[in-house]
């Protein structure tokens, strides 16, 4: 059964557009053209009808202007859906092992008519040149849901305005002259919070050659195929065969041969902090005694940004400070395309986003040592 559950997601999202209108005003003019004075302009949510019923009896100087705003359409935006599976976590405790998670969140478009109702031009002229120039043609509005612990920055788009211009008047009619502005808002809702357990075990085997493999379905007390030998053996070191022979890593005298193979040092490291907060990532800095390249630095898909980012950092971009790395952030390699380009990594987007994964890479065979990595970032404000 479907459990109740209300985050008043459509109810915020109609407050914080309206938050951005609410404080227009006009300026009133004595005969000489002198401002005598200003008026707040009075902003109404409900539909044109009401609102002209309701200016029926009273089309003065006290009532006009006035702006409605009526909520128009709400559509699902499947250009904006990302991964439908994919868990958000919000909270989790080791000491009760469980974990509070929410699936994405799901896109719609919601479209938004504004009126402006005044007796004079020059009043429309006054609101309109109060909202017109912070849509270019978009702004952004945050909604908060305290019970997800998410925070959201909603495109609000500017679609277009016109006069609506009444071709018939009674005699005893007064002039009212009314403009439609038309906007959209790309919010989101969400599925209910779910509680699930940690995973607290995990089960690995080990085999040492394909006849272990082989026979893996056979009960033993170590899985490798190697015997008691082996599994003491398995204690102190990483000790897979190599033909036919048992293989101890790290024990050559050039460091990174593996099965007598060189392989490259390479380790992902991920920074987390905050993570139900968009951070735009400044720099970075690697405490090391030898030179990394940073290969790939990827950020999963935001609401902002639905397909992710992507960058890198060359190891000649870091100075040493002090026996530490340091380096700034290049941009998104993928901002003018879907695919990485190096134009972009020095002109494109700005890092952002939850979460940012480094892969870091070092070919030297001599004894190197990783202490940790710092990564330095703001709470973004797009």
């Amino acid at each position: 059964m479907r459990q109740y559950y209300y985050y008043n997601s459509i109810r915020k999202t109609i407050i914080q557009f309206l938050d951005v209108f609410k404080n227009i005003k006009i300026a009133r003019h004595d005969a000489e053209g002198t401002v005598n004075g200003y008026k707040k302009v009075p902003l109404k949510f409900g539909i044109k009808e009401k609102i002209f019923y309701w200016l029926h009896e009273r089309k003065d100087e006290e009532m006009l202007p006035i702006m409605s705003v009526v909520l128009s359409s709400v559509d699902y935006a499947s250009d904006r859906q990302t991964s439908k599976m994919r868990n958000v976590v919000k909270s989790k405790s080791i000491s009760d092992g469980e974990l509070s998670k929410f699936l994405n969140p799901i896109p719609y478009n919601f479209g938004f008519t504004m009126t402006l109702w005044s007796l004079h031009m020059v009043d429309i002229d006054q609101i309109l040149e109060q909202i017109l120039p912070y849509f270019t043609p978009t702004i952004f509005v945050r909604v908060n849901i305290p019970e997800l612990d998410a925070t959201l920055d909603l495109k609000t788009i500017f679609q277009g305005c016109s006069p609506d211009v009444s071709m018939e008047m009674a005699d005893e009619d007064v002039r009212v002259i009314k403009w439609t502005l038309d906007f959209m808002v790309q919010g989101y809702l969400f599925q209910p919070l779910k509680t699930t357990g940690l995973i607290t075990k995990v089960i690995q085997k080990i085999y040492g050659s394909e006849d272990a493999w082989g026979h893996r379905f056979t009960e033993s007390q170590f899985t490798s195929g190697g015997g008691y030998e082996m599994a003491a053996m398995y204690t102190k070191a990483i000790s897979p065969y190599y033909d036919e022979d048992v293989w101890i890593h790290n024990s050559h005298a050039t460091r990174n041969y593996f099965w007598g193979i060189f392989t490259d040092s390479s380790l992902n490291v991920i920074s987390n902090i905050n993570a139900n907060m968009v951070k735009e990532f400044l720099t970075m800095a690697i405490h090391s005694n030898k030179p990394w390249d940073v290969t790939s630095i990827t950020i999963p898909a935001t609401i902002n940004y639905p397909e992710g980012m992507y960058s890198l950092i060359p190891e000649a971009r870091f100075e040493e400070d002090e026996g530490v790395l340091r380096s700034d952030y290049l941009c998104n390699m993928k901002t003018t395309s879907s695919s990485a380009t190096v134009p972009d990594l020095l002109n494109g987007d700005n890092l952002r986003g939850y979460i940012i994964i480094h892969t870091l890479v070092n070919d030297d065979t001599t004894e190197m040592y990783l202490f940790k990595v710092d990564v330095s970032s703001n709470v973004s404000k797009m």
